[in-house]
């Protein structure tokens, strides 16, 4: 009876964490994309995406995104990092969380960097260190608690960097055949439908290779990323479940064989 008893337990677990999952992810998801909309490439935008996009009324974003590697001068050491170079107010929901707090500001002004706390931790880093990048050195502002709307694969990869989008060139790292990701982001005002504005404009942004995400396709997104680990979830749970079952019925049989009174023997003598 345990054995059924954890099992049924597992499965009422297992769906009550996807219910509040995903009402967390619905109540979060602007938060996750940290604009209304994103417009993503592996390549500079053409003039005329461009034009489109700015005809979006609002505030907007801009942000370059490499890998690269950096030299941390205090310990005479490389390190490969994720270089993120940023322009605008971006996230315009939720905020950098950043030690110390300020240094979510101070690292706009002058040559200065924000830094992943794991890298600051390895080579024993602090505020006010420097850690070049390409031709160029950057005072460290603060230390960065996590990077904003990273929630693929490249956030694993490497730690981060933020410097400001004016300093990227003078890095020297923007050369032909540099691996670049380009991002544009948005806050619309409340009244405009991103959404209905994304599906008149999709056909077009894909024929030039840009990929457009709202706050809804991030919702989307992973909710079915995170139903097909509750799909998994609930059939393991369902299989240690069925063999609890038959161990118990196994246990019950040889219980019930145990009990078994045998039948007596009369003997006839003739």
């Amino acid at each position: 009876m345990s054995s059924i008893i954890l099992g049924v337990a597992a499965l009422v677990a297992i769906n009550s964490f996807n219910y509040n999952l995903r009402k967390e992810i619905n109540k979060e998801a602007a938060t996750l994309l940290s604009a209304d909309l994103s417009a993503t490439s592996n390549r500079p935008m053409d003039s005329i995406m461009m034009n489109i996009l700015d005809s979006l009324p609002g505030e907007k974003a801009r942000e370059m995104e490499m890998m690269s590697m950096s030299y941390i001068p205090k310990t005479d050491e490389t390190q490969f990092v994720r270089l993120k170079a940023l322009e605008g107010d971006y996230p315009f929901y939720g905020k950098i969380k950043t030690i110390p707090s300020e240094a979510a500001q101070t690292y706009k002004t002058g040559r200065s960097a924000l830094v992943d706390e794991s890298l600051m931790l390895q080579h024993g880093l602090r505020e006010g260190d420097s850690i070049k990048v390409g031709k160029t050195s950057f005072e460290i502002k603060g230390k960065l608690s996590g990077a904003i709307g990273s929630v693929g694969a490249m956030s694993s990869v490497a730690p981060v960097i933020y410097i400001n989008m004016s300093d990227i060139d003078s890095t020297g790292l923007i050369q032909p055949g540099s691996l670049i990701n380009y991002a544009y982001y948005f806050k619309v005002p409340s009244n405009l439908d991103i959404d209905e504005w994304k599906a008149k404009r999709k056909t077009q942004f894909r024929s030039d290779n840009v990929r457009l995400e709202t706050i809804e396709d991030r919702k989307e997104n992973l909710n079915r990323a995170f139903s097909f680990l509750n799909y998994f979830l609930n059939l393991v749970a369902i299989v240690a479940l069925l063999l609890g079952c038959l161990g118990v019925a196994s246990s019950v049989l040889i219980y019930v064989k145990s009990k078994q009174i045998p039948l007596p023997y009369f003997v006839v003598w003739v």
